[in-house]
C-alpha cells in the first residue's frame, strides 16, 4: 500500500509534531543522593551514583553502576571502605500497580577504600525492573530503590531485540519529480513486523531545525510506501525510526531503531517551453462585450490590437521557470497570457523571453535562484541565494479566497512573477500581470526612458488587453472612474501630468495610480486614432532623440510619427480623459472632428419600474406595503445618451416619485420622465359587505399594476371571489364584463434558466461577504456565488434580492423578513450563460450593488 505525504516538505521549515521519543541510550544517568538511615548502630549514604545506560537497553546489553558509600559509625559521614554492595533488580508488572514478579535477581561488588564501588551486569530478560541498592556490615543493614531526579523510582527496559529495518529511496532525483521512500520492517527473528509504527522525518541536509516528519504504521508484510512532494533542495536526508514496544502495556518486545537515506536532486539547467494553443483572432473578437459600440474608443483600439495579434505569427515562445507548488489553473493561465503577449510584441520587440513563476515560500527558493543563475542575472553562488530572502513577497498581499500574482522586469529578458499560495483562483491579476511585464521588458528592449512615465513604463493598458484576450470586459473596470485616481469634478490635464510630483508612501500611490489612468487612456486613444503600427514605430523611434529632456523629446518625436504636433493632440486626448473619467465617453469620430455633430436625442425606449412600462405620462405602479425600493430600466434610444435615476430607494407608505433625467450626447438636450410608485398602507380598509361594486384586490408584494379600463355596470356576484395572490410582476388581463377580483398575470420576460438557476449545491460554490455598496467579483459558468448580507442594521428589515441577467431582463430571486442586527444568506445562483450579472439587495433605506461579470 502507498502512502502519500501530503505536503509533507512544504519547507515553511517548522517542527511539525508526531517525532518519535528519542530512547537512544546515553552515556550515563546520574541518581538523586540515596540516604540511608535504619535504628541500627550505623548510618549508611549511598551518593553520586550513575547509571550507564538510560531507561532503555537491549537483553544482551550490559549495564553498569558505580557510586560511592559512606557510613558515620564514629558519628561523622566517613569512606566505607571494603564494604559488601548487592544490586538487585526486581521485575515488576506496570499494568498492575508495578507488583513484583518472580524472584529478585542481584549481584555483589565490594568498595574500594575511598568507598566507592562500580558493578557490571547483562541486562535480564524482557521487561520492567526496579532497581534497589543494599549494604549489610553485620550489625546494621539497608536496602533502598534508586531514584532519579524528582524522586521518581528508577526502571530499567529491556527488550528482547531490535527490529530490522531498511529504507530504500532514489539516489538521484529529478527536481519537480515525486520521490518515493520504501520501508521495511522485520521481528528480532527475522519475520514480518506488521502494524509497527515509524516516524519518517525529511530534513535539508545541513540544517538540522529545517524539517518535517510524519507517523506511519506498516502493513501485514511489515512494508510501508511513501511518495513525498517534488523535492525542493539539492539534498534531503530522510531518517525513519521504529517506536519501542507498548511499555505501558507490558509489552517489551522490541528496541527502537533509527536508519537515514539520502536523497540528490539534480538542479534543472535549463527552462522549459510547454505546449501552448493560443486563441485565433477570431475567438478573442467575438468576446468583446456587447456595450462596446461600434466606432467607440475601446473596441477600435482592441481591434487594432487583435490585428498585430494575428498577423504576428513568427513568434518566439515563453520559457518557464515553474515552482511545482503552483496550481495547474494559474500555471495554464500564465503560460497562455505570457504567449499571447510574446505573439503580439514578435521577436524583434521580444526576443527569448523568459519567465520565471514561484510561490512565496522557502520551497520556491531553489527554482528561483537556478533560474536566475542560468540566466546569469544572479550575481551570487546558488547556496548564497538560498538563505536570502524572498523579495517580491512584500508585493503580494491577497484578500481572502483569492489569489494574485506580483511581476517584475528583471535583466535582459526575464520576468520573475510571484503568486500567493493562499488560494488557487485565477483572478484578474494572473491574467493581468504576464502581459504587463513582458511589456516592460520590450521598454527595455528599445531603451524607453523611465521618466515621463507616461507612454514610458506607464502604459498598463497593453498589459490589460493582452492579459484579457479571453475576458476583455475586464477592460472597463481598469479603466474606469474607480481606478482613474481621479474625483469626478477634477479637471484632467495631460501636460501637466506629464510633470507632476511623484512623491514619497502613499503620495506616490495616488500619482502612480493616476499615470495608470492617464497613459493606458491615452495609448488607448492613440491606437483607436491612429493604428497600432505608427504607435509602435513611435516607441522604436523616440530613444533616437536624447537631448536629456524626456517630456521634450516625446513631444518632439510625436509630429513625425503621427503627422500631427502635439500641441494638436492634447486637447483631443484631455476631451477623452475627462469623459472616461466621469463615464459619459463618445464615439471616437467625436474626439477627432470626424462625427462632428452631435445627437440630441434625449428620449426612452424603454422605461419599466418592477417589469412594469411607465413610458406613458401618469402611470403610477401599487407595491406592497413594506416595499423600500423598486428596479428600474431606463434604456436611452440613443445609445450615447445618458441618464440619471432618482428616487428608486427609500420608498415610504403612499405615493413616490420616481424620476428619470435624460441628458443627449450633444451634454445640453434633456428630458424628464416621472412615474409614481403607491406604497400600499400597512393595514388596507375592508371592502364594503353590502356595496355592489365589487372588492378592490389586495395587494401583496410585489403589487401588480392595473391597466385601465372602462367602467362598465359589474354583475353583482352573491358570493364574492377571494383576491388571489399575484405572482411576479403581474399585469392584470381587462375583459369586457370584469369580475369581482381582476386575474393577474405575469409580464412576459425570458426564463431565469436561460441565465442562472437558484441551487443548494455546495459544489463549485463561491461564498462572498458583502462588505460594501457596490462590490464587483468574477465567475464563470458552471460555478455559484452565494452572497452574505452581514446585517440589516438596527431594525427589523424586508430584504428584497433581484438580479439583472446579460440580456437585461430582472427577475427577483428571494424577499425575506430579517431581525435587526442578524445577517441575511441569499440563495446560491449557479451562471448558465457569460456575461455581466447585477445583483441588487435593497432594505430599510439601504441598497447593495454586486457586480458579477461571468466569463467562459
Amino acid at each position: 500500500m502507498k502512502v502519500r505525504l501530503i505536503r509533507l516538505l512544504t519547507f515553511a521549515l517548522t517542527a511539525t509534531a508526531l517525532i518519535a521519543p528519542s530512547y537512544s541510550a546515553q552515556a550515563s544517568l546520574s541518581l538523586s543522593n540515596t540516604w540511608v538511615s535504619n535504628n541500627g548502630l550505623t548510618n549508611f549514604t549511598f551518593s553520586q551514583i550513575t547509571i550507564s545506560k538510560t531507561i532503555v537497553l537491549a537483553s544482551s546489553e550490559s549495564i553498569t553502576v558505580t557510586g560511592v558509600l559512606q557510613s558515620d559509625a564514629g558519628g561523622t559521614p566517613a569512606a566505607l571502605g571494603n564494604g559488601t554492595v548487592v544490586i538487585s533488580y526486581q521485575k515488576v508488572d506496570p499494568t498492575n500497580a508495578y507488583a513484583n514478579v518472580g524472584t529478585a535477581e542481584s549481584v555483589t561488588t565490594t568498595t574500594n577504600s575511598s568507598g566507592a564501588f562500580a558493578e557490571s551486569f547483562t541486562a535480564p530478560a524482557s521487561g520492567m525492573y526496579v532497581l534497589t541498592l543494599g549494604i549489610d556490615d553485620g550489625a546494621s543493614s539497608r536496602l533502598v530503590r534508586a531514584i532519579q531526579e524528582g524522586g521518581a523510582p528508577y526502571f530499567i527496559y529491556s527488550f528482547d531485540g531490535s527490529p530490522g529495518m531498511s529504507i530504500s529511496v532514489p539516489g538521484s532525483q529529478v527536481f519537480g519529480d515525486t520521490a518515493t521512500v520504501n520501508i521495511l520492517l522485520t521481528s528480532p527473528n527475522g519475520g514480518p513486523l506488521a502494524n509497527e509504527s515509524v516516524t519518517v522525518k525529511i530534513m535539508r541536509t545541513g540544517y538540522e531545525n529545517e524539517y518535517s516528519s510524519g507517523e506511519f504504521a506498516s502493513d501485514v508484510t511489515g512494508a510501508i510506501s511513501l511518495e513525498l512532494p517534488a523535492p525542493n533542495y539539492d539534498t534531503l536526508t530522510v531518517t525513519v525510526t521504529s517506536f519501542p514496544s507498548d511499555i505501558a502495556a507490558g509489552d517489551f518486545s522490541l528496541m527502537p531503531i533509527s536508519v537515514p537515506a539520502v536523497i540528490s536532486i539534480a538542479t534543472p539547467s535549463n527552462f522549459i517551453t510547454p505546449t501552448v494553443v493560443l486563441p485565433t483572432s477570431e475567438s478573442i473578437t467575438a468576446a468583446i462585450p456587447s456595450q462596446w459600440a461600434n466606432g467607440s474608443v475601446r473596441k477600435t483600439a482592441y481591434l487594432e490590437i487583435i490585428s498585430r495579434y494575428e498577423s504576428n505569427t513568427a513568434y518566439t515562445p515563453v520559457q518557464f521557470a515553474i515552482d511545482p507548488l503552483v496550481s495547474t489553473d494559474i500555471k495554464n493561465e500564465f503560460i497562455k497570457q505570457a504567449n499571447i503577449a510574446s505573439k503580439f510584441w514578435g521577436a524583434a520587440l521580444l526576443p527569448d523571453p523568459h519567465v520565471e513563476l514561484t510561490t512565496i515560500s522557502d520551497a520556491s527558493r531553489l527554482i528561483y535562484c537556478q533560474a536566475e543563475n542560468y540566466l546569469g542575472h544572479l550575481g551570487t553562488s546558488i547556496a548564497t541565494c538560498l538563505n536570502q530572502p524572498n523579495l517580491l513577497a512584500s508585493y503580494v498581499d491577497p484578500p481572502s479566497g483569492q489569489t494574485q500574482a506580483a511581476g517584475a522586469t528583471g535583466w535582459g529578458n526575464s520576468s520573475l512573477f510571484t503568486v500567493s499560495t493562499d488560494a488557487t483562483a485565477v483572478n484578474s491579476q494572473v491574467s493581468f500581470i504576464p502581459g504587463h511585464e513582458l511589456r516592460n521588458q520590450v521598454d527595455k528592449n528599445v531603451s524607453l526612458p523611465a521618466l515621463p512615465n507616461l507612454f514610458g513604463d506607464g502604459p498598463l493598458y497593453f498589459g490589460f488587453a493582452l492579459g484579457n484576450f479571453t475576458s476583455p470586459g475586464l477592460l472597463d473596470d481598469q479603466l474606469s472612474a474607480a481606478h482613474s485616481g481621479f474625483a469626478s469634478s477634477d479637471v484632467i490635464d495631460i501636460d501637466a501630468e506629464l510633470v507632476a510630483a511623484q512623491g514619497d508612501g502613499p503620495e506616490y500611490l495616488v500619482w502612480l495610480g493616476k499615470q495608470y489612468f492617464i497613459a493606458s487612456a491615452a495609448v488607448e486613444l492613440l491606437i483607436s486614432e491612429f493604428g497600432i503600427t505608427k504607435y509602435i514605430d513611435w516607441m522604436q523611434a523616440r530613444h533616437l532623440t536624447d537631448t536629456g529632456n524626456a517630456v521634450a523629446d516625446m513631444k518632439s518625436t510625436f509630429q513625425t510619427a503621427f503627422g500631427m504636433s502635439w500641441a494638436t493632440w492634447a486637447p483631443i486626448a484631455n476631451a477623452y480623459l475627462n469623459d472616461l473619467n466621469k463615464g459619459t465617453v463618445k464615439l471616437l469620430g467625436v474626439y477627432t472632428g470626424t462625427t462632428p455633430v452631435l445627437s440630441t436625442v434625449n428620449t426612452l425606449s424603454e422605461f419599466k419600474i418592477n417589469g412594469t412600462s411607465m413610458l406613458t405620462a401618469g402611470t403610477s405602479l401599487n407595491v406592497a406595503n413594506g416595499t423600500t425600493s423598486v428596479t428600474v430600466i431606463a434604456t436611452p434610444t440613443d445609445s450615447a445618451a445618458t441618464r440619471v435615476i432618482t428616487g428608486a430607494t427609500g420608498l415610504v407608505t403612499g405615493n413616490n416619485t420616481v424620476t428619470v433625467v435624460v441628458t443627449a450626447e450633444d451634454g445640453t438636450t434633456t428630458k424628464n420622465y416621472t412615474a409614481t410608485v403607491v406604497v400600499a398602507a400597512a393595514t388596507p380598509p375592508p371592502p364594503p359587505p353590502s356595496t355592489p361594486e365589487p372588492p378592490a384586490p389586495q395587494p401583496t408584494a410585489p403589487e401588480p399594476t392595473p391597466t385601465p379600463t372602462p367602467s362598465p355596470t359589474p354583475t353583482p356576484s352573491p358570493t364574492p371571489t377571494p383576491s388571489p395572490t399575484p405572482t411576479s410582476e403581474p399585469t392584470p388581463t381587462p375583459t369586457p364584463t370584469p369580475t369581482p377580483s381582476p386575474t393577474p398575470t405575469s409580464t412576459p420576460s425570458p426564463k431565469a434558466s436561460t441565465y442562472f438557476s437558484i441551487t443548494k449545491s455546495s459544489a463549485n460554490l463561491s461564498k462572498v461577504t458583502i462588505k460594501s455598496g457596490s462590490m464587483s467579483l468574477t465567475s464563470k459558468i458552471g460555478k455559484s456565488v452565494q452572497l452574505t448580507l452581514p446585517t440589516v442594521g438596527s431594525k427589523d428589515a424586508q430584504v428584497v434580492v433581484s438580479v439583472k441577467t446579460p440580456s437585461g431582463a430582472t427577475f427577483k430571486i428571494s424577499t425575506s423578513k430579517v431581525s435587526k442586527n442578524k445577517a441575511y444568506i441569499v440563495p446560491a445562483v449557479k451562471f448558465a450563460t457569460s456575461g455581466k450579472y447585477v445583483f441588487t439587495l435593497s432594505y430599510g433605506t439601504s441598497k447593495k450593488t454586486i457586480t458579477v461579470n461571468v466569463s467562459n
